[in-house]
């Protein structure tokens, strides 16, 4: 991209002086960022207020590893006859910049906007974007807890990805087809990276109410069975969703997806025909399945409400005993994990407490705080999570329900100052098949 054509999206920039007299028109930028450990040679690099009040070198540095100039605000200090373009807000100058870098990518996407209801827009998100792509409509998607565009996959959250980052993601989506993008965030903390875009439809989740398009027939821990109300005559449909969360969040999304996809050409019906190939929402109840005779769910519950949300849930799948696998959190106050423990006592049969992220916290000063200083036969304390997970899975009979809380969406645990590689899904998977359950499951 010549610097030229750089210049004409950044109103008001002021230049500095180019090496050896180059004029701005034959001057190439080979990339954009606010990422002083990105920044490689012939890039721009954005000096955002608050990194060079942390880093005030940042400028410096950037220009040693080869940026070709430096866009900051007008009273940064630069050494001198150093390439810059000064502007009034860099974080606007950077949306700018990354869009027009890459294209602007979002003018070939229809981007949706999943907001609203903290516990619900994480199950309508991911079930818009499955939906849309089971009918074949190309369909990204950008979350608090990761994302999947254009074939890329990632744990860095919406609120994480800079301007930059984000529109190589866009960029990466139309090179993989075009289609959608569905993007779920926090309205009262709207994302830095999404200033700009146009969103084609906004999904405003409210809290659960009650069912309005469907109903659920029947909740089991090999998926549901829900009626379609929205069509004339209803419809019965079987589901791999799991618990009445995950049909509510369907119900909630159910008007706009089919809004989305009438738009694409596709029929409600179409719509209604994806329904037993979805896949269950990542971190709500997440089947563990080896054809054993008890439920084994991962869920990523990690405060009294959700995890509250995910026992009753799995309170209805059980004929039999509910056990939960949970600990405290090392960075939660003690007033929030007393919460986390009274929910689990209350809604579980059996709480086996063990480590979450324990950082450098004693265990039992971390028990402490989510079940206070005296157990009972309903509790058992692993500070191994691994062999907590495997005394909980031992334990279950047939009909009961194992639902192991808590790290759903974050495979990794942090032990001090160490962060090893920890999934939950993969430690049930070896426990059940140790049990001689190998299969998948029906």
């Amino acid at each position: 991209m010549k610097l030229s054509t750089l210049i004409q999206y950044l109103p008001g920039a002021r230049t500095r002086m180019f090496p050896r007299g180059r004029a701005a028109a034959t001057h190439d930028v080979c990339g954009v960022t606010p990422n002083l450990r990105e920044v490689r040679p012939g890039m721009a690099y954005f000096a955002l207020p608050e990194d060079s009040e942390a880093n005030p070198h940042a400028a410096h540095t950037a220009y040693q590893r080869g940026a070709s100039l430096v866009v900051c605000g007008p009273d940064l200090a630069l050494p001198a006859r150093a390439p810059a373009i000064r502007v009034a807000d860099p974080h606007a100058a950077l949306a700018t910049a990354a869009a027009a870098f890459r294209e602007f990518p979002a003018n070939r996407l229809r981007l949706l906007a999943v907001t609203g209801d903290e516990a619900g827009r994480r199950g309508v998100a991911h079930i818009v974007a499955n939906i849309l792509g089971l009918l074949g409509i190309p369909t990204g998607l950008l979350t608090q807890n990761g994302f999947n565009v254009g074939g890329r996959h990632g744990s860095t959250g919406l609120n994480q990805l800079d301007a930059a980052e984000l529109q190589a993601l866009l960029r990466q989506q139309v090179n993989a087809g075009g289609g959608c993008v569905v993007t779920e965030f926090d309205s009262a903390e709207f994302p830095e990276g999404l200033n700009g875009l146009q969103f084609a439809r906004q999904i405003i989740v409210s809290p659960p109410a009650i069912f309005r398009h469907t109903c659920p027939l029947l909740l089991n821990p090999r998926g549901s069975r829900t009626e379609i109300r929205a069509f004339s005559p209803a419809k019965a449909a079987t589901t791999p969703l799991i618990g009445r969360r995950s049909l509510l969040a369907l119900d909630r999304s159910w008007e706009d997806v089919v809004a989305v996809a009438e738009s694409f050409g596709h029929t409600s019906a179409a719509v209604g025909n994806t329904l037993p190939v979805l896949s269950p929402v990542p971190g709500w109840l997440e089947p563990v399945q080896c054809g054993q005779p008890f439920g084994v769910f991962v869920d990523g519950a990690t405060n009294a409400v959700a995890l509250t949300a995910a026992l009753r849930d799995a309170r209805e799948l059980t004929r039999g005993r509910l056990h939960v696998v949970c600990g405290a959190r090392a960075t939660a106050s003690d007033t929030d994990n007393a919460a986390l423990g009274n929910a689990a006592l209350a809604l579980a049969d059996h709480v086996h407490v063990t480590s979450d992220n324990p950082h450098r916290r004693p265990f039992q000063e971390l028990v402490v705080a989510l079940i206070g200083s005296e157990t009972s036969p309903q509790t058992t304390l692993q500070s191994d999570r691994a062999a907590a997970i495997r005394g909980a899975i031992r334990s279950a009979r047939a009909g009961d329900v194992v639902v192991i809380a808590g790290k759903a969406d974050a495979p990794v645990q942090e032990l001090g100052h160490v962060i090893i590689p920890f999934d939950d899904r993969v430690v049930a998977t070896q426990v059940l098949n140790s049990r001689g359950y190998v299969g998948g499951g029906e």
